[in-house]
């Protein structure tokens, strides 16, 4: 695998949390919220005055749970008489979304002033008619699409389906657990060398590495077998618990253990050498190196372990990566 060289485009394309919190259950249990059941499948209402893009997420939602149940959920644009709704919308453009926190139903307080931000809650009694109503708000229109592509990735539509023919896990019955309440992490634009970047919030979140952690997936291929060189470019960030494994991360590649990497540990005892180069140079490069088995496509997972850590960008390194201040260009999808 010589003289080739992948960089992974880090991108406001993709949620930070693709592993987020499980909603979804098989099982009917008190206070649940049913998607679909033997009794029938919910109603599906957008607003026609928002972004079209919440028609467009609506209609993928609708065909998501067709493909998981058997049963397709109505869109509408306006209350249809059903008892239990899914309501998608934007903040400040969905008239449903506007009446819901106008009403104090909705406390959208964590997404204001955000970009590309969702949260997914069940909320009760609140239209005349309706028993209750699963609500995807979004920060923006692609907060919208991102809790509803959430929702559909929880049920059984891999992100990779229409990608990588990934097959749909198939369900009876698909309810959302009682309280259920869902939400993203934040982008951060403008920063660093890349003028982008996430990381995890709240600053309290666990440090515990699970496979429920949040973690951010991106595809590639190869056409070739062999090691290969993740560097990682992380915003400088003190060691501030001043531990000897400093902050912390993971990555892996496809089915294999997350590997445990220490962002800052070298600062503890540095004084100020390493920092001070860290900061000068704009960034830290962190190098985890992997086996890729078997040619085609694959997948490279990055965990988030400990609060405060910025990544900014991943690159791929099959030998040849020449070095630079910003790095290889970003490697565009097809």
């Amino acid at each position: 695998m010589r003289n080739k060289k992948f960089l992974i485009p880090f991108l406001f394309l993709l949620a930070l949390k693709t592993s987020a919190q499980p909603i979804i259950t098989e099982k009917k249990a008190s206070g649940a919220f049913p998607i679909t059941n033997a009794s029938g499948t919910v109603s599906i209402l957008y607003d026609s005055a928002d972004d079209s893009l919440m028609q467009i997420s609506a209609h993928l939602l609708a065909t998501d749970v067709e493909m998981v149940s058997g049963k397709k959920p109505v869109l509408s644009s306006s209350l249809n008489g059903a008892k239990n709704v899914i309501i998608i919308g934007s903040i400040g453009k969905s008239a449903l979304i506007q009446q819901l926190i106008r009403e104090k139903r909705l406390n959208v307080t964590r997404l204001q002033n955000k970009w590309e931000a969702y949260q997914v809650q069940v909320v009760k009694a609140l239209f005349k008619g309706v028993d209750q109503a699963l609500v995807i708000a979004g920060s923006d229109r692609r907060g919208a699409a991102y809790g509803t592509l959430e929702l559909s990735k929880q049920m059984g539509v891999s992100p990779w389906y229409w990608w990588a023919d990934v097959p749909v896990k198939k369900k009876k019955e698909i309810y959302v657990t009682a309280n259920a309440f869902l939400t993203n992490g934040k982008v951060i634009p403008y920063i660093g060398k890349t003028a982008s970047g996430i990381t995890t919030f709240p600053v309290t979140a666990s440090t515990i590495l699970t496979t429920n952690s949040a973690h951010v997936m991106y595809g590639f291929s190869s056409t070739d077998t062999g090691k290969a060189k993740i560097n990682l470019y992380f915003s400088p960030t003190l060691n501030f618990h001043n531990k000897e494994e400093g902050l912390q991360f993971a990555v892996s590649i496809d089915d294999e253990a997350p590997r445990t990497i220490g962002l800052n540990k070298e600062d503890k005892n540095s004084i100020f050498g390493i920092w001070n180069q860290w900061v000068a140079n704009n960034i830290i490069i962190k190098t985890s190196e992997h086996q890729i088995k078997k040619p085609g496509k694959h997948t490279i997972k990055y965990w988030m372990i400990s609060p405060g850590v910025v990544l900014q960008k991943l690159v791929f390194d099959f030998g040849g990566l020449k070095p630079g201040y910003l790095g290889p260009p970003e490697t565009k999808a097809p």
